[in-house]
């Protein structure tokens, strides 16, 4: 996570104030109070632990604790947040499509969660923003294969970077449902060798 930050920044997405990655239960008391509660706790390895978002310095430590030799980041809480993520496919020498973007923030009965594609509450101007900085974010990095790029979206409309997950994403049935697009196949191709085969204007 620490290197993807740092490769988003340089790509000019936004950030959210955030600390170091940490280790001690004494620095992170340091940047809970910088910050103010809540504050999220994300572990420094993305599924060495869960996010958390702290309300008092006890579960911020103990986020800390679960995240274990990864460390963690004390990142500022942004309220009322919305997850987007948009799916990109690059082909390793430094181009990069994006197929759209679902709203992972809907949650279902049981707390089951859900997804849709398009979101209804990205309009098109934030849809160009949040593509087009996702696939520059991937090319710069010469990714090779299909990931997914999080953003958080707060009330003013701001995206602000969250994450990358390599791989096929969850959710990419939908994205190929709705666009017409072979994500599997297209992994295929690359892994064979082949070009992308894919313009974004199409």
């Amino acid at each position: 996570r620490a290197r993807a930050r740092a490769r988003a920044r340089d790509a000019g997405l936004e950030l959210l104030p955030s600390s170091p990655l940490l280790h001690a239960e004494a620095d992170v008391a340091t940047w809970c109070d910088r910050f103010g509660f809540p504050a999220v706790i994300r572990p420094g390895v993305r599924g060495a632990a869960r996010s958390v978002v702290a309300h008092d310095l006890a579960t911020a430590c103990r986020a800390l604790v679960a995240a274990g030799q990864a460390g963690a980041f004390v990142e500022r809480a942004l309220p009322e947040a919305r997850h987007v993520a948009v799916i990109v496919v690059g082909d390793g020498v430094g181009n990069a499509i994006h197929l759209g973007e679902h709203e992972a923030s809907i949650v279902g009965p049981a707390g089951v969660r859900l997804r849709e594609c398009p979101s209804a509450g990205v309009d098109a101007a934030l849809r160009e923003k949040l593509g087009m900085g996702a696939a520059d974010f991937v090319a710069a990095w010469r990714f090779f294969g299909a990931a997914s790029v999080h953003f958080l979206i707060g009330p003013d409309g701001v995206p602000w970077f969250l994450d990358v997950d390599p791989g096929l994403p969850e959710g990419f049935g939908l994205h190929d449902l709705v666009y017409g697009t072979d994500l599997v196949g297209a992994q295929v191709s690359l892994a064979a060798g082949e070009e992308l085969g894919w313009d974004q204007d199409e």
